[in-house]
């Protein structure tokens, strides 16, 4: 008395298939999250800052908010993207390096990590800046952001390196 029902085939369905649960929605390439301009402008200012004829402390300061600019960005495109390349100085037309593919996420957030924990080091607090710039206490907040995503994703995609980045959260 069992009778094999036949599988219904996605054009027989009675409603149509969502794109993004079918995993068939491609990613755009049209929005900022995609865009390297900034990474590309921190890093030639990174690469320069030092040149200027200014006091050293004024020299470090600026290049506090350009590592953070540059660390929110790049946490941005690994919580988006995944693995990203990594790019720590300017690129020009014809540079091996735009070609090169995707580094792991390990190796993009060591270096993110190592470059806010560089912007708290240079930034001064916020009752010393104000509120209109970047201060220590907000790259703290950005440092505290990265840190619990990215211990939680790679505990629950059990990637090493979790327990490092949730113990860093108590700063």
């Amino acid at each position: 008395p069992y009778r094999r029902q036949r599988q219904m085939c996605i054009r027989d369905r009675p409603w149509s298939p969502n794109t993004v649960a079918f995993s068939q929605h491609p990613i755009s390439t049209k929005d900022d999250q995609w865009k390297w301009e900034i990474i590309r402008a921190c890093n030639a200012y990174l690469e320069y800052y030092e040149l200027a004829p200014v006091a050293e402390s004024i020299k470090q300061h600026y290049a506090g908010e350009v590592l953070f600019f540059k660390c929110m960005d790049y946490f941005n495109k690994v919580r988006r993207f995944g693995d990203v390349p990594w790019y720590d100085h300017i690129l020009v037309p014809g540079d091996e390096d735009l070609y090169k593919g995707r580094d792991s996420r390990t190796v993009v957030m060591a270096n993110v990590l190592k470059d806010i924990n560089q912007a708290i080091a240079w930034l001064p607090t916020k009752a010393t800046t104000g509120v209109s710039r970047v201060s220590k206490d907000a790259a703290l907040a950005l440092k505290a952001r990265m840190c619990l995503f990215e211990g939680t994703f790679r505990r629950y995609h059990n990637i090493e390196g979790d327990v490092e980045f949730l113990s860093l959260i108590h700063i």
